[in-house]
């Protein structure tokens, strides 16, 4: 896709993940760095969100829409109930052998001398 400079960025999705990454390392810096964690250490990781933001407004212009977990699990969700919904009738069709079921798309196979087929009658010797 092109840059399109009318495309809406998702500023409170982004600077919400940008300061969740910034916390994060910070905290796991802090507690692995054995007292060796500094402010230098702490506007390090504060310039990499920076950038970090920038490089995903940059994709977000570029049509980049950054999808959470939560819309994820909400469109698989509504990908199961559309497919019970197609089974629930085909299963509701289906009354013991030979039935039809609406939702085959192959006809029926043509009658044949074993399918006893109107021959009915005893063969004559």
């Amino acid at each position: 896709m092109a840059w399109d400079s009318k495309r809406p960025v998702p500023w409170k999705q982004l600077l919400r993940l940008v300061g969740m990454f910034i916390v994060l390392i910070n905290v796991f810096l802090y507690f692995t760095s054995k007292g060796k964690y500094s402010f230098n250490v702490f506007l390090t990781t504060i310039l990499a969100g920076l950038m970090y933001l920038l490089f995903t407004v940059v994709l977000a212009k570029f049509g980049m829409d950054p999808v959470t977990q939560r819309q994820k699990r909400a469109e698989v969700a509504a990908q199961r109930r559309a497919a019970k919904q197609l089974a629930a009738p085909a299963k509701a069709n289906k009354s013991g052998r030979g039935s039809k079921n609406v939702t085959d798309s192959r006809p029926r196979p043509a009658p044949t001398s074993r399918t006893n087929a109107g021959n009915r009658q005893p063969r004559k010797r």
